[in-house]
């Protein structure tokens, strides 16, 4: 090689070295979802720590009456608004809301259990998957105010 290729080569060289590494292309930004799916994965998610508080101590957290991060139909519990599910923090409705509007609540008698999301202008078909249900003490022909998971002795709470 003449001096003056082996020149011209190492100045490529030296300027691919102080451009630095070729930058690796970003990852994809995982997709936005909908509040009405972050609603279900939030639920089923609780519905699975549930059931596995049931299976370790043979009943499921009680409550006295509905309870949720803020409610008007029982007590508001703030962050822990069901007491003693390691699921901490609790999820809460994608609203934030620090009202009792929007809300994901919890009934349980120690044997039977009721979990919610109440009054998320969502309601209906589309949010039957995974297991979610329409609430039938809280809907009739035309309206629907909540969905969720319960046991069978739960369905009427």
């Amino acid at each position: 090689m003449n001096a003056r290729k082996f020149t011209a080569a190492l100045i490529m060289v030296a300027s691919l070295a102080a451009c630095g590494a070729p930058e690796e292309p970003a990852a994809p930004a995982a997709p936005e979802i909908s509040a009405t799916e972050q609603r279900i994965q939030d639920l089923a998610a609780i519905n699975a720590a549930l059931t596995t508080y049931h299976q370790a101590n043979g009943v499921y957290p009680g409550s006295s009456g509905f309870q949720g991060y803020a409610s008007n139909w029982g007590a508001s519990m703030g962050a822990d608004w069901i007491p003693g599910l390691q699921a901490t923090p609790l999820p809460r409705d994608p609203s934030l809301s620090e009202t009792p509007v929007s809300q994901y609540l919890y009934f349980s008698n120690g044997t039977d259990y009721k979990l919610i999301a109440h009054l998320t202008e969502d309601c209906g078909p589309a949010v039957e998957t995974n297991g979610v249900r329409i609430d039938p003490a809280r809907a009739d022909a035309a309206n629907c105010w909540a969905y969720g998971f319960w046991t069978e002795g739960g369905a009427a709470f």
